[in-house]
Formats: C-alpha cells, structure tokens, sequence
C-alpha cells in the first residue's frame, strides 16, 4: 500500500470562540488594549487591579463555542500531498478561488449572525486567534491507498469552519482511503503533525450588533 500524507501551509494557527459577561467586555474597553493583553497572556498585569469579577482565564480557555488550530482556508495557502515513506511530493494544491468554492464546504454553525441567537442578554462573544505560519500535517499514519490506484485530487473534499470574516480548515477527507490494515477508513485524516511560529496575534469582542478590538 502507498502511505501518504497531507501537508498544509502557510499561515494559519490557534483560534478560540467563546462568551464572556457583557461587563466585562465593556470593563476591558475601557481600560485598555495593553492591560487586556497582559490579563489574558497571564503575563505581568497585577490580579489585584482587576475586580474579581472581570477576571478572565488565558485567551485560549475561552473556547465554550469552538476551539481549532489549523490553516487558513485562503489563497495565500495551499497544500501538498506527499509520500511518507520517501517524502516525495505527489501534488501541489493551491487554494485558489476555485478550489474554495468548488472542494469546501462550510459549517454556518460559527458565523456570528448564528452565533448571537444563542446568547443570554447579559453575554458577548469574544474571538482570538494567534496568526501563525508554518505547517500543519494531515493523514499521516492513517491515510493509505492501493498500490494500484494514483492521488486524485477530485476524491479530496474539505469542510471549513468560520471565525468572523475569516474561514479554517475543519475536516480534511479523501474517498476511498483505506486504513493500515487495508480496510476503508471511513474516518477523517486527523492532524498529526506540524510546525509553526507566532506572527501575531488578534482578539476582539462581539457586543451588541459592534466590534471591541484588542488587536496587537
């Protein structure tokens, strides 16, 4: 059987959706972006200053909605599919408009508009993302084919997951893919691998119909 993989790239990375109390959304703006980025960095913002109530975790604990790190589903990105016995590149993907449209599907689950029917009166959504680049690593271990069948890119089919106006590979599958054992995996190539470092970073809130950025 042929082991291959999926290597995902450029840019890309951690991203959180949650809810916090609309106070403290509004508590936070109004003392400012540099304190706000100290709190939830956990990094040197002293705990006394912030009343209790307002007090937040680390940004990527506040994930009750969606939790993900993964490549962006832009045309600043792509894909190459690869060997992983040999590390032979098979194909190179680049994520035009037309591969977008025509090889994703999109969960609508995350679009805010969604998102505020769902919400208590009192609560806001907060969105962060650390904006990475690097590479995220797919199928490898778990993605086999014949020894006689070839890559076919039209047998790939992804699904994307919305944060605000930008979109995040979810699921990545491949139609008749087969298992170590040689069996049908019926299962989604998982994310296995990968390698990336921080570019920078964004968190907002979402309060009433406006946006509260803490960008940096």
């Amino acid at each position: 059987m042929k082991s291959l993989r999926i290597n995902c790239w450029v840019y890309g990375g951690e991203f959180v959706i949650g809810t916090v109390p609309k106070k403290t959304a509004l508590y936070w703006e109004e003392r400012g972006e540099e304190d706000f980025i100290e709190h939830v960095y956990q990094e040197n913002l002293d705990l006394d200053t912030v009343p209790e109530e307002h007090q937040l975790p680390a940004w990527y604990e506040i994930d009750d909605i969606e939790h993900g790190n993964s490549i962006e589903l832009s045309t600043f990105n792509g894909m190459t599919v690869e060997d992983a016995d040999t590390n032979e590149t098979i194909m190179e993907i680049s994520f035009d408009d037309e591969f977008l449209e025509e090889k994703v599907k999109y969960d609508r689950r995350t679009v805010i508009e969604n998102l505020v029917k769902d919400l208590d009166d009192d609560m806001c959504l907060f969105f962060a993302q650390s904006i990475e680049k690097g590479d995220w690593i797919y199928g490898d271990g778990e993605f086999y084919l014949d020894d006689k069948d070839e890559f076919d890119p039209n047998r790939l089919s992804l699904t994307g997951i919305f944060f605000d106006e930008h979109t995040y590979l979810s699921t990545i599958d491949y139609e008749g893919k087969l298992d170590a054992e040689g069996n049908p995996n019926e299962y989604d190539l998982g994310q296995t691998d990968g390698s990336s470092r921080g570019v920078s970073s964004n968190f907002f809130f979402y309060i009433d119909g406006r946006y509260l950025g803490m960008n940096f």
